[in-house]
């Protein structure tokens, strides 16, 4: 059996050794058999030298938006450094057309206005400005006296006004146009504001983060999301981090623990809600999974299955198919297909190799509709 597309073969054929070729087109067509089905759920796995290379995600994306994967499951230096670079990339992009100069996208600052207050540090919005334009005649005062009284409303107007473009609103948060600018200051923000203030799954953390993201991006006028974060919220798909503590943003909700922030992030709800999400696909359709760079991150995969055999009891809930792909650089592919029956599988797992389910009409909840 061969791709539909005769250069994908050429591709991989010429990429590798004849044996490890075949291998690696026979997995991924077997695969692709169990994945195209509308009532598959599929997870996804991603590890990778990304952050420490400064690589986006952003091969991810089109898998998102095209509703190939149902949820995921990466490191959150990972999902932090894409919404980071992504961002300035589009910012970068767009600076001189169509962010005009000054506006809450722009990154150039403005020269005739001094440092704000929220810059210097200051608990007050306003500054007192000393009258520059020397001593005045009693007739003078008396003859201008109303059109002074005008220049000063329009004055204290302006300056109202510039103070007010320093400060932008992001959902329902206000922030400094410099801290919404820098991600890292911005997530770090994020984490002590109220939506925040709860115990959370790394997978409901990451969604309100996209949440925020997805709202910046529109504040700045940007058309498209800038990251893997934001465009998982979009179309509503959980992203689990295994390491959040790794991140930047871990540490900063450390940090902020030590003066009493109440966010917590909680494991356990996440191999829980991992968990719930294959038994679901399970009891629907099928469930199958994708492990890119092995690691941690498909630890998670792994035990969500496990999780509910032993120790929830809820029965054998192992994927229909399992593909996992070596590290990046390491050029070789293994694939495994998994039944009920463990590991015993055959290579070229068929939709019926296993044991019914119980079977619905409808597909899981966060499962695409259409391929």
């Amino acid at each position: 059996m061969e791709p539909k597309n005769p250069a994908l073969s050429q591709l991989v054929r010429t990429s590798f050794e004849p044996e490890e070729a075949e291998r690696i087109l026979s997995g991924f067509l077997a695969f692709t058999a169990e994945a195209m089905d509308v009532n598959t759920t599929v997870g996804l796995s991603l590890a990778g030298p990304f952050a420490a290379t400064g690589h986006r995600l952003d091969g991810l994306a089109p898998l998102l938006e095209g509703g190939f994967v149902d949820w995921v499951v990466a490191r959150g230096e990972d999902l932090y450094l894409d919404a980071e670079t992504g961002f300035e990339h589009a910012i970068r992009n767009t600076e001189g057309s169509e962010l005009a100069e000054g506006s809450p996208g722009s990154t150039r600052p403005d020269p005739s206005r001094g440092a704000s207050a929220a810059d210097q540090g200051e608990g007050s919005p306003h500054t007192a400005v000393p009258d520059t334009a020397g001593p005045r005649s009693a007739a003078a005062a008396g003859s201008t006296e109303s059109g002074g009284a005008a220049s000063a409303a329009a004055g204290s107007a302006t300056t109202s006004e510039s103070r007010a473009s320093e400060r932008v609103r992001i959902g329902d948060q206000i922030f400094h146009r410099n801290q919404v600018l820098s991600t890292e200051e911005f997530l770090g923000r994020l984490v002590v504001t109220p939506p925040f203030q709860k115990t959370l799954a790394t997978t409901e953390l990451n969604n309100l983060l996209g949440r925020f993201l997805g709202e910046r991006d529109r504040v700045f006028g940007l058309t498209a999301p800038t990251s893997v974060l934001a465009i998982a919220h979009k179309h509503k798909i959980p992203v689990f981090s295994d390491t959040p503590g790794g991140s930047v943003v871990g540490r900063r909700i450390a940090a902020a623990a030590l003066s009493g922030n109440r966010l917590v992030l909680d494991h356990s709800r996440d191999i829980n809600l991992a968990a719930a999400i294959v038994l679901r696909a399970d009891i629907a359709g099928r469930s199958v999974a994708v492990s890119i760079g092995g690691e941690s991150p498909r630890d998670l995969l792994v035990q969500a299955s496990l999780h509910l055999e032993r120790p929830l009891g809820l029965g054998s809930c192992f994927y229909s198919a399992f593909l996992e792909v070596a590290k990046p650089g390491r050029a070789r592919l293994a694939s495994r297909f998994r039944s009920h029956w463990g590991d015993s599988a055959p290579p070229s797992v068929s939709s019926n190799s296993r044991p019914t389910s119980p079977s619905h009409s409808s597909p899981p909840s966060g499962s695409r509709k259409d391929r």
